[in-house]
């Protein structure tokens, strides 16, 4: 029995590779900051908004807002607060806000409180570390040595898809442990067309005005999430 206990115990260990990432905040404050580095982050009259015709408002502006979906909860440590636990992403706990951090939190206390673009792609790339109800970091893994193979359990049981999968194509096939990931590059894709088309006859234009920016606000989402994992895979090498 102790014979048997000590192979799991190694084939478990042979089977382990060293992976690293960044802190949640790292994640979230490098897509901000690349956010105000953007050229297209320009008000000026001589930028790239205006040159495209397009209303120059920043990204970083507060008159420029959309509501998050109503089913996601608040990641408040993405904008200043700390965890509940350590090493646990979760939108299930508002814990207080750090002293001197009061600006950078949005208005919580609403549901689907709207956020800016900057915002929106900061909370993606908080959400994509989510650890509950479900753990997405477990499709964060890619070996380009191995076919883009994803983590697995002893090197047999997939844990989640690869990072490629999982940030390009529908996740209808996920394990239990990641759950399913509706934001990816297709629904990105997807949401971007209803943010330019959603109008429903039977709606009043208010009602048509919020769900098409309630789809803008998820497809700026959506960007975070992928680019936490171009982060990581930048990370990595």
């Amino acid at each position: 029995m102790k014979l048997r206990h000590m192979t799991c115990c190694i084939t478990a260990a042979a089977t382990l590779v060293a992976a690293e990432a960044y802190e949640i905040n790292n994640h979230a404050d490098m897509s901000e900051e690349s956010i105000k580095l953007s050229s297209i982050n320009d008000n000026s009259s001589t930028g790239k908004l205006f040159r495209l015709g397009l209303k120059p408002l920043l990204l970083t502006s507060p008159n420029q807002t959309f509501p998050l979906d109503n089913s996601l909860g608040p990641i408040p440590y993405c904008f200043g607060s700390q965890r509940p636990v350590p090493f646990k992403v979760t939108t299930w706990a508002n814990p207080a806000q750090i002293a001197g951090e009061e600006g950078k939190q949005p208005n919580w206390t609403l549901v689907g409180a709207p956020l800016t673009i900057a915002q929106m792609i900061r909370y993606g790339a908080c959400y994509e570390d989510e650890s509950e109800p479900n753990k997405r970091s477990l499709a964060h893994f890619y070996n380009p040595q191995d076919g883009g193979a994803a983590l697995t359990v002893a090197g047999i049981v997939p844990a989640g898809l690869s990072s490629l999968h999982w940030t390009l194509q529908r996740n209808f096939l996920t394990t239990t442990l990641t759950g399913t990931n509706h934001y990816t590059w297709m629904d990105a894709r997807d949401t971007f067309y209803k943010a330019l088309t959603t109008n429903v006859a039977a709606n009043p234009p208010t009602q048509n005005n919020y769900e098409r920016n309630l789809q803008w606000g998820t497809t700026f989402q959506a960007l975070g999430h992928m680019v936490h994992h171009l982060q990581d895979g930048a990370h990595a090498l």
